[in-house]
């Protein structure tokens, strides 16, 4: 052991060490951190439970709890700038603060029952459990959004502001983070496939896994989804391009398509959107078209290309079409 320490091999150990200890560390500021963010949320939870106001005693405690966790966040990028996930809870925290400041308490619903392994009867049961406490959530978020006030939510713009622009540094940090981890599994990979055959081989493809930068872009996208509800309560005309805007990011995410249409069907004001029908009943509206079409062509000649079908895919979020009288 002495002789190692005393070696020349001995520097990178000790850097790689120190390294280790800084993520720990961030780690722990970030828990810390989160903590606070926590402590905030009961205040305002216990409050919503009440049925009371905002005042700015509640708001002030909320504020310094808030305060508390980004200063445990900023001294976690002390020693690591590029720590994205310290620069996504900076993000995430303007956006709770973005919440205080339009005055948005939402009562809290009891959670949806733990996923089980049940069948039959207690498999309908536990769907029903999960739907109601869905719809418990979805009901008290409308509650909440009734109350705000365009100028609380106009004040609280300056926050998702703040908040994109944290949000984008972490991006930024969590693709470097992505190709150093793809980089460190494409040499591990070439070390497996030269011990396991000397000849030279093309090492391995790592298998895809998700990307930090996906994890990201998919929390961005969720707050700028919440934002664009807080702004269509207000009245600001401008939600929908926030709501693009989250949809957009959903898919730079490579998230379904299935889920990001089911996250539009849950917005509050899903109504306005066109959605168009559901995935399966247009496969099985174009089959059935295809059937009539041939019946229609037999004994005919070579029939006019028809225009390409439109690519399956997101749903539109153009303004819903009024029917014509």
């Amino acid at each position: 052991m002495e002789a190692t320490l005393r070696s020349d091999e001995a520097l990178p150990i000790f850097e790689s060490a120190a390294e280790r200890f800084k993520e720990v560390t961030c780690t722990g500021l970030l828990n810390w951190g989160n903590v606070s963010v926590c402590v905030a949320h009961k205040l305002l939870d216990d409050l919503a439970d009440s049925g009371a106001d905002l005042g700015d005693d509640l708001a002030k405690r909320a504020e310094e709890a808030f305060t508390k966790a980004e200063a445990r966040y900023k001294e976690a990028l002390g020693f690591h700038p590029d720590y994205f996930d310290g620069l996504c809870a900076l993000g995430q925290l303007e956006f709770e603060r973005a919440k205080l400041r339009a005055k948005l308490i939402v009562k809290p619903t009891p959670p949806p029952p733990a996923a089980g392994t049940g069948a039959g009867a207690d498999a309908d049961a536990e769907r029903a459990a999960v739907e109601a406490a869905a719809a418990a959530q979805a009901e008290a978020l409308r509650a909440a959004l009734a109350k705000v006030k365009k100028e609380d939510v106009e004040a609280a713009r300056a926050h998702m502001d703040t908040a994109s622009g944290w949000y984008k540094k972490a991006v930024a940090a969590a693709e470097a983070a992505d190709a150093r981890r793809l980089q460190e599994q494409e040499r591990r990979a070439a070390r497996r496939a030269g011990k396991e055959q000397q000849q030279a081989a093309a090492p391995a493809t790592p298998e895809p896994q998700a990307t930090f930068a996906a994890q990201t872009r998919i929390m961005e996208g969720n707050a700028l989804f919440e934002w664009s509800q807080l702004l269509a309560a207000a009245g600001a005309a401008e939600w929908r391009g926030v709501l693009d805007s989250a949809v957009a990011l959903f898919k730079a995410a490579a998230c379904s398509d299935a889920d990001v249409r089911g996250a539009l069907k849950n917005h509050t004001h899903a109504a306005e959107l066109d959605l168009g029908p559901e995935p399966a009943e247009q496969e099985q509206s174009a089959a059935a078209g295809g059937e009539k079409q041939g019946e229609k062509g037999e004994g005919k000649g070579k029939e006019e290309e028809k225009p390409a079908a439109a690519a399956k895919g997101l749903p539109s979020l153009d303004k819903k079409k009024k029917n014509k009288k």
